[in-house]
């Protein structure tokens, strides 16, 4: 769920506060890029901030070894009409994602 409420924050016009998150390798990964997609992310013990950028700018993101988190960002990152990197590492490198890219 918190990896779907990073994304959906990314996506809305202001600031999401997102209480009882949780801070999963996966999670993490997600924050990230939610950050390197130009969203301002504020942490603390009980909740997150995200404050959504005016405009989403392209970047090469990392994924880490979510699954979620890639497939997620690669519709979105599609919709920016620009060249964008999407990478991880371990086993999301071995898993299939010819459907998306197509």
């Amino acid at each position: 769920m918190m990896q779907r409420a990073a994304a959906c924050a990314l996506l809305a016009s202001g600031t999401s506060i997102l209480r009882n998150p949780s801070f999963c390798d996966d999670c993490q990964a997600v924050l990230e890029v939610v950050q390197q997609l130009g969203a301002k992310v504020e942490i603390d013990n009980e909740l997150v901030r995200i404050t959504a950028p005016k405009k989403i700018y392209p970047n090469s993101l990392f994924c880490g070894e979510s699954g979620l988190c890639s497939r997620m960002f690669i519709p979105i990152a599609s919709s920016l009409n620009s060249e964008i990197e999407i990478s991880g590492k371990g086993s999301l490198l071995k898993r299939p994602f010819a459907s998306l890219v197509e």
